[in-house]
């Protein structure tokens, strides 16, 4: 009969424990997720003021001994024209 007492009391404490107290609070938790955002010295800079792309070489010279394939007029919309004289990627 000593068993049943400890039963009880081991599933009341279990059952208080469990729930609203495993997880952290609002206002915790929206701390740690701006505080991801800030920055931080030992991150990287960002490269705005680099004018070349560092890899922009690569489809030029993928294919050397090949010219680059063009879609017919046909085939491309007038304004994907357009965007693609504005980029100046098909020239």
């Amino acid at each position: 009969m000593r068993i049943r007492p400890l039963l009880t009391i081991l599933s009341v404490i279990c059952l208080s424990s469990t729930g609203c107290s495993v997880f952290e609070s609002g206002q915790m938790a929206m701390k740690k997720t701006f505080r991801s955002f800030r920055p931080r010295p030992h991150d990287e800079p960002e490269m705005i003021e680099s004018p070349e792309d560092e890899w922009g070489f690569v489809f030029r010279e993928g294919r050397a001994d090949q010219a680059i394939e063009h879609d017919p007029d046909w085939l491309v919309s007038d304004k994907a024209m357009m965007i693609k004289r504005n980029l100046g990627v098909d020239q």
